[in-house]
């Protein structure tokens, strides 16, 4: 399916729930695509195979989820990719109310290198149905940038920086000013390019017992906000990340 331009709003407590298809594209070709969810949902069902692309052949996407305080919720059965390939931006707002889930796979900012993104979470939740899945700032090169407000960011699996590709120009940053993220390990994957992490206020939640829970950024920066670092009862991390 592929919405290559123009825009849906979904308000009014209405719900879109997609029907059999690959996956879906919005934003393709270098146009430009808004997403807004103020009220209501937008369902990608599936079997663990359909995907939420946007920003897609120098596409532009813009996405709004909730922000008014009434529940408002976009759902994908596998991965969500905000900015898919060279040339294009992805921008991302999650406010009150607002909530982004994957069922059965992985978020990725931004994906291939010359794409940019950028998520802030104002109040809203980002975060996962099952097990072991992964919050990735950038991959292959790309340029993702992060800022949490206040909500969450709640990965089953780990929280990573700089995926599978190793280059020089991958940059991914996360600024946490308030709220929460949350994850197993939080690592940069490779170390070729940027990886920044600015604690500002807000808390750094483990979910277990990790000798590597925090490792492999460029740099983690302690602001005057300051962080709370959150262990379950009964676990111990191991942070080999300097602050």
């Amino acid at each position: 399916l592929y919405p290559d331009y123009g825009g849906l709003t979904i308000t009014n407590g209405a719900r879109l729930t997609l029907g059999a298809c690959d996956s879906i594209y919005m934003g393709t070709g270098g146009k430009t695509f808004a997403l807004t969810v103020a009220d209501g949902a937008l369902k990608v069902p599936g079997s663990s195979t359909m995907n939420l692309y946007m920003g897609n052949g120098g596409g532009d996407v813009t996405v709004s989820v909730g922000g008014g305080g009434a529940p408002a919720l976009i759902e994908v059965d596998r991965d969500t990719i905000l900015a898919n390939s060279g040339g294009s931006v992805g921008a991302m707002t999650v406010g009150s109310g607002g909530a982004v889930y994957n069922s059965n796979g992985w978020f990725y900012a931004a994906n291939n290198i010359g794409a940019q993104a950028q998520v802030t979470v104002n109040g809203g939740t980002v975060g996962f149905r099952t097990a072991d899945k992964d919050f990735v700032v950038n991959v292959n090169g790309a340029r993702g940038e992060v800022t949490v407000n206040s909500g969450l960011i709640s990965a089953t699996g780990s929280f990573k920086w700089s995926g599978n590709l190793s280059t020089n120009v991958s940059y991914g940053a996360v600024c946490l000013n308030g709220g929460t993220i949350e994850a197993k390990r939080f690592f940069g994957e490779t170390t070729a390019g940027t990886n920044l992490l600015y604690l500002n206020g807000g808390t750094v939640k483990a979910r277990d017992s990790q000798a590597g829970f925090m490792y492999n950024l460029t740099a983690a920066y302690m602001r005057s906000g300051g962080a709370t670092f959150d262990v379950p009862s009964g676990a111990t991390v191991t942070a080999a990340q300097p602050l």
